[in-house]
């Protein structure tokens, strides 16, 4: 309560020993504000009488603000973004009060993933330069969650060496039964060894994180953990691993109408099918999530040029996707969304003219990508473009090649980042 005497007596422009008054001496009451051991509850009671503050109130406040912090944090860990918006806009509207509070270092340092699952990025940096500036002020298991939270950030930077050489760290500090979330920070660590192709670890720490996550029924990293699983066995050429894992995706995530994973997982799973009745199957799934999701727009589109891209790969009825090629030129014309019109007409020109092709990924859908917000779509035409001049012009297959490394460091798989 001392935290609080010394808010609402600054708040008031109260002095120290005028609110002493006959209650206690102004040095007593200077350990009361700064010392939570200091002062009985006779002295407590008469201090806040005489602020008019009301203790049930206070204490029923305090009460209500831990509950809601702790179910932010349920709700980042169990990516309930939604949810999560809701209380942070709560906590954000107390932050006076949070800072009085025993877990108000806690808070600081979980906005990190917040603002990562959020894509606050302006605000994560700042918070990470907060979190450093105060974290000599940390207690060991707020510098353990500071340094799971650090490996985070990196894999959010796409620097998964330094995210891995942190989390190691952190494992070998801690005994790790008691290591806090240590479902996350297994998972944490899996991103990295994928994304350094190191499959195999890849696949034990998924493994421990998908029994974790079973434990607490954290559905939506059950989902994520799969992805992994599934990519990891891809990888490591464990096709019937691979296509169990990805059914299982599938699965998962149409329960959890997650459909930046589904369109994933169905997608992968198509690309590791021969047998054309199966294949058959699953561009048929496609077209249940597009009925099932008729109202968004963009998730049809996403999910109509993966189904494109499938079909071209394995030379199935061309009549079809251009069928489809015109209504994503038409739907985005509605919606007056240049990219998915672009590329639609990268399909187009792949069918109709595809000897002008490169010619278009270069001189059109490339410099458009470049300036608008979807670049992160760029590294597949990138990459085209420096398998075409591979064999013709080293020099600019060199250069597409480069600019294809950078932009695979900036951006990272949707369903591997959280």
């Amino acid at each position: 309560m001392g935290s609080i005497i010394r808010y609402y007596r600054t708040k008031l422009g109260i002095k120290q020993y005028e609110l002493a008054g006959d209650v206690c001496s102004p040095a007593h009451l200077c350990k009361i504000e700064n010392n939570p051991n200091e002062g009985n509850d006779e002295t407590i009671n008469l201090l806040l009488e005489k602020l008019g503050i009301d203790l049930e109130k206070e204490l029923q406040k305090e009460s209500n603000l831990k509950y809601t912090y702790e179910e932010f944090v349920n709700n980042i860990r169990f990516v309930n973004i939604d949810q999560a918006q809701r209380q942070f806009n709560t906590l954000k509207n107390n932050q006076v009060f949070i800072e009085l509070m025993e877990f108000h270092n806690h808070y600081q340092i979980m906005l990190i993933p917040f603002y990562i699952i959020t894509e606050q990025f302006k605000e994560l940096e700042d918070q990470r330069n907060l979190c450093n500036k105060i974290s000599k002020s940390f207690n060991k298991d707020e510098s353990i969650l500071f340094e799971m939270v650090k490996g985070l950030y990196y894999i959010h930077k796409s620097n998964y060496r330094k995210a891995k050489i942190i989390l190691l760290d952190t494992f070998k500090k801690v005994n790790v039964a008691n290591v806090p979330y240590r479902g996350d920070m297994d998972y944490a660590l899996a991103l990295c060894y994928y994304n350094l192709n190191e499959y195999e670890r890849a696949l034990n720490s998924t493994i421990f994180a998908y029994r974790y996550y079973q434990n607490e029924d954290n559905f939506q990293k059950i989902g994520y953990c799969l992805a992994v699983l599934a990519d990891s066995y891809k990888n490591l050429n464990l096709k019937e691993e691979a296509e169990i894992t990805y059914k299982k995706l599938i699965r998962t995530s149409e329960m959890l109408g997650n459909n930046k994973l589904l369109n994933k997982a169905l997608y992968e799973y198509g690309l590791l099918q021969k047998n054309k009745v199966i294949l058959e199957e699953t561009l048929t799934l496609f077209d249940l999530s597009l009925e099932k999701n008729n109202c968004d727009v963009s998730i049809q589109l996403e999910l109509i040029l993966s189904k494109i891209d499938l079909m071209m790969k394995n030379n199935i009825n061309k009549d079809k996707i251009q069928k489809y090629i015109q209504y994503i030129k038409k739907l985005s014309v509605q919606i007056e969304d240049r990219t998915y019109y672009f590329l639609a007409l990268y399909y187009e020109y792949k069918i109709e003219k595809p000897s002008q092709v490169n010619h278009f990924i270069e001189n059109k859908l490339i410099p458009f990508l470049e300036k608008s917000d979807c670049s992160s779509k760029l590294i597949i035409y990138y990459k085209e473009l420096a398998d075409h001049y591979e064999s013709i012009d080293l020099k600019k297959s060199l250069y597409y090649l480069k600019k294809c490394m950078h932009k695979n460091n900036e951006y990272s798989n949707l369903a591997h980042i959280i």
